[in-house]
C-alpha cells in the first residue's frame, strides 16, 4: 500500500479504538454508579437482582471493549512498523472485531434489563429498546460484511 492509503486506514483503526474506549468507558461508568448508588444507602449487598444483571453484563461490555481498543490499536501500530506478520494482524483484526460487536451486543442487554430497576413499565420499555436496537445492529453488521 502506499503511504496516504496506509494513513487512512490507520486513521480508520484508530477511530475503531476511539469508539470502543468509549463504549467501555461508559458501560464501567454506568456499572460503577448502579454500585455507588447501593455503597451511599449502605446496602450493597442488597442490589436487586435486575441492578446485579446489569452490572454484569455492563461489566462484561467494558472488557470487551478494553480487548478491542488493545487489538484497534496494535493494529494502527503495525501499519506505521510493520511489527507483526500478516497472519498475526488478521487474527488481531478477528479478535479486535468479535470482541468489538460482543461489547456492542453486552451493551443492549445490559439496556434492556436495567429498566427493571426502576418499574415493571421502564423495564418493558428498555427491554424493547434493547432488543430492537440490538436487531437493527446485527442487520447493520450483516450488510457491511456482506
Amino acid at each position: 500500500m502506499d503511504p496516504d492509503t496506509l494513513q487512512e486506514v490507520a486513521s480508520k483503526i484508530q477511530q475503531m479504538g476511539a469508539v470502543s474506549a468509549l463504549l467501555g468507558g461508559l458501560s464501567f461508568s454506568a456499572a460503577i454508579s448502579l454500585l455507588a448508588s447501593g455503597a451511599v444507602r449502605g446496602e450493597t449487598n442488597k442490589l436487586g437482582r435486575s441492578a446485579a444483571i446489569t452490572i454484569g453484563f455492563a461489566m462484561a461490555c467494558a472488557a470487551c471493549q478494553i480487548v478491542a481498543t488493545i487489538a484497534w490499536t496494535f493494529l494502527a501500530l503495525n501499519l506505521d512498523a510493520e511489527i507483526m506478520t500478516d497472519d498475526m494482524a488478521k487474527h488481531l483484526r478477528r479478535w479486535g472485531s468479535q470482541a468489538f460487536i460482543l461489547g456492542i451486543l453486552l451493551l443492549f442487554i445490559s439496556i434492556s434489563v436495567s429498566g427493571w430497576i426502576a418499574s415493571r413499565w421502564l423495564g418493558a420499555v428498555t427491554t424493547i429498546i434493547g432488543v430492537l436496537s440490538g436487531f437493527w445492529t446485527l442487520y447493520i453488521i450483516f450488510i457491511f460484511v456482506n
